[in-house]
């Protein structure tokens, strides 16, 4: 029997709690609270408790996707690429087809100061096999052989010194050939007839060059001098 009224109690205790708990607020926080909850219905946010995190767009959800592969860093198309090493290609084209012209200055500066075969060889590599070297007043040279020959014996014979400068360059590149044009001051003394007096030329060099293993080369100089 104890059992029993024990158990009794404990029945009514549970039925006591629930009906406390399944009271409703009333009043103005009752109000609000149903207020809310028709409206959450009404937008289709039910249950009444919000979400702990919030909705995640689709980019965190591609990223937590593990067969979605996702890059961290900028990728740049194939095709930008393509343009970017052609331009690169080219602007280093035109800065060495500089470099060259600035080796032909000062080579053959240094020839007609100090002319040694040394100095020869270096001018004479700056140009093809098959190169025109083409100067007023100075003469024409077909071949590298001929141009080297030059160097040796022609242009010191007749030039005591030299200093050549090159500026104003107008380059067009067209792959692994190009052309250009530049224009000339060049301070000289001839050795001929004894003269002493420094001579100021001035001109422009119309050029051809082309790209080898080697680098870019003289193809063709055609220099045309005038007399201030």
């Amino acid at each position: 029997m104890a059992a029993t009224a024990i158990l009794a109690a404990l029945i009514l205790a549970l039925a006591a709690g629930s009906l406390r708990g399944s009271r409703r607020p009333r009043g103005p926080l009752a109000s609000a609270g149903a207020l809310a909850r028709t409206g959450r219905r009404e937008l289709g946010c039910w249950p009444d408790v919000p979400p702990l995190h919030p909705p995640r767009p689709d980019a965190c959800f591609a990223a937590a996707d593990p067969e979605t592969p996702v890059n961290k860093h900028n990728s740049t198309p194939p095709a930008d690429v393509a343009a970017l090493t052609a331009r690169l290609t080219h602007l280093e084209d035109l800065e060495a087809i500089r470099t060259l012209n600035s080796c032909y200055a000062r080579c053959t500066d240094d020839n007609h100061r100090a002319p040694t075969h040394s100095t020869a060889l270096a001018a004479a590599a700056l140009f093809t096999d098959d190169a025109i070297l083409d100067i007023a007043l100075v003469g024409r040279y077909v071949g590298r052989d001929a141009i080297l020959h030059a160097y040796e014996t022609l242009f010191p014979a007749g030039t005591a010194w030299s200093a050549h400068y090159l500026m104003n360059p107008v380059l067009t590149v067209h792959g692994t050939t190009a052309t250009g044009t530049w224009d000339l001051l060049l301070y000289t003394q001839p050795r001929a007839g004894g003269a002493t007096a420094v001579i100021t030329v001035h001109g422009r060099y119309e050029e051809r060059y082309v790209k080898t293993g080697g680098g870019w080369k003289f193809q063709e100089v055609l220099g045309v001098l005038t007399m201030p």
